[in-house]
């Protein structure tokens, strides 16, 4: 079955489940589970990227006209003003006024940070507000000496790359989650498919899941793409009940179904 067709049934047909999984390659399941963490990933990463990418004009106007000057000089850096650029949970922070920027500035859920203080360089992740430091370097062993905004321009297409990265990680990241909820979640439905009579082996299982817990990827998606407007941990109970009436369903016959 196409992808389109697998999604439809997946989210409409849930009696139909196990004729779509004896109809469809593993090759086509695979395929399947990529695309919907590529939707995902378009509304949780891409999105937000563009949108905000967007909102200052491009890099290049944003680089020479909104964010303050800035110049690397002895080996320090330089900015004319403080300045905290986010992008899809990214955050380039300056604050030359201190040689190291403390964590204790930094806040967020789910934000990675890459702060430059006047002499120090470090890469943070922040997850509910508790600041984890990645790396650091020293300004002067990464940035050359006369370094500024008109040379961050030429670095735009690096940019450019490390998004295309994200994305692309944000996908596989996505992809082995859901996977990975979906082989916990196997383990609870693989005896209800033996007592159905159907002999499936294990990752059929886990492709059954799947199917059956599509809608739940989909709107914990969109609940993250809105910024959580609903707290992530009811939303994550709501997937479960749906996940639950989805499997359920596909155990009834199609007639007692239309019955």
């Amino acid at each position: 079955m196409s992808i389109l067709e697998q999604l439809t049934i997946s989210l409409t047909r849930p009696s139909k489940y196990h004729e779509m999984m004896a109809k469809t390659s593993v090759a086509k399941k695979i395929i399947y589970i990529i695309t919907i963490s590529v939707i995902v990933s378009i509304m949780t990463t891409l999105l937000p990227n563009v949108a905000a990418i967007t909102a200052f004009g491009g890099f290049r106007s944003l680089f020479t006209e909104r964010i303050p000057s800035f110049v690397v000089e002895d080996g320090k850096l330089n900015a004319s003003d403080n300045f905290d650029l986010a992008i899809g949970g990214v955050h380039f922070y300056v604050d030359t006024e201190e040689a190291d920027i403390p964590d204790e500035e930094l806040s967020g859920t789910n934000e990675l940070y890459f702060t430059f203080g006047s002499e120090v360089y470090s890469s943070v992740l922040v997850q509910n507000n508790t600041a984890r430091k990645i790396y650091s370097f020293k300004i002067a062993d990464i940035l050359p000496e006369g370094f500024d905004n008109d040379q961050l321009v030429t670095l735009i297409p690096v940019i450019y790359i490390t998004l295309a990265i994200q994305f692309a990680l944000s996908v596989a990241v996505n992809g082995a989650n859901d996977l990975l909820v979906c082989l916990l979640l196997s383990l609870l439905i693989r005896p209800l498919t033996r007592l159905a009579g159907y002999d499936y082996k294990f990752f059929d299982v886990v492709f059954l899941c799947y199917y059956a817990d599509t809608l739940s990827i989909l709107l914990l998606g969109i609940n993250t793409a809105t910024g959580y407007i609903i707290p992530s941990l009811i939303m994550t109970i709501i997937g479960f009940l749906v996940f639950n009436r989805y499997i359920f369903a596909s155990f009834r016959s199609e007639k007692n179904e239309e019955r």
